[in-house]
C-alpha cells in the first residue's frame, strides 16, 4: 500500500495527521464518555477518564510487531520502519 493511499483511508476514518508518519484519533469510547454511553477498561482498572483519552501514534502506518490488540488497522501497515522522519518541531 503506498502512503498516499494510506493518508487518504486514514483521513476518511478521521484521523488527524500530522507530517509524514504520525496521527491521532478520538477513540469511540472517548465519545461514549461523553455522552454517559459508557467508559473503557482503562477507566475502570487504571482510573484513566476516557474521555480524556486519544489514540495517538507516531508512526501511523509503520509498525513491526503486528499485535492483535492493536487499535490501528494492521492491514493498512506500509513497512516496518519510518523512511522519513520528520523534525521534532
Amino acid at each position: 500500500m503506498s502512503k498516499e493511499i494510506l493518508f487518504k483511508t486514514l483521513k476518511k476514518q478521521h484521523y488527524g495527521l500530522v507530517g509524514n508518519h504520525s496521527g491521532v484519533q478520538i477513540c469511540r469510547w472517548c465519545k461514549k464518555d461523553l455522552t454517559d454511553e459508557g467508559e473503557c477498561y482503562k477507566a475502570k482498572f487504571y482510573g484513566i477518564k476516557s474521555h480524556l483519552c486519544c489514540q495517538m501514534s507516531p508512526s501511523v502506518g509503520y509498525c513491526q510487531n503486528r499485535c492483535l490488540h492493536c487499535w490501528r488497522a494492521i492491514e493498512l501497515t506500509i513497512g516496518d520502519k519510518i523512511k522519513e522522519s520528520d523534525e521534532p518541531k
